[in-house]
């Protein structure tokens, strides 16, 4: 429940986080492997096996990651302020000389 309700907020607080996935629809599964992780995360904790369900948590929270990344990618950290003030890919990269 947390996953759809963490979904839509982030929807209604980023619309353009949504503009990546559509112009790469197979990157769909990441929100699909986030949704599968959960039911056997549930499972094998109600069953006691806690290995296994340390295991979907741990998926579970590396693919959420992996998602809100694509989402922003090339944004790195957002602005609330302007978008003039977003820390960028571009942005972070040394200079010519540093690179080579």
């Amino acid at each position: 429940m947390a996953a759809v309700a963490s979904l839509s907020a982030t929807i209604d607080a980023r619309p353009g986080s949504l503009i990546n996935y559509l112009h790469y629809p197979l990157a769909f599964a990441i929100p699909l492997a986030i949704f599968v992780t959960l039911g056997p995360m549930s499972y094998l904790s109600a069953r006691g096996q806690d290995k296994g369900a340390f295991l979907c948590t741990s998926v579970y929270l590396g693919v959420m990651l992996t998602g809100a990344a694509f989402g922003l990618y090339p944004t790195l950290m957002p602005s609330t302020l302007a978008s003039s003030y977003d820390i960028t890919l571009a942005k972070t990269l040394s200079g010519h000389y540093g690179l080579s």
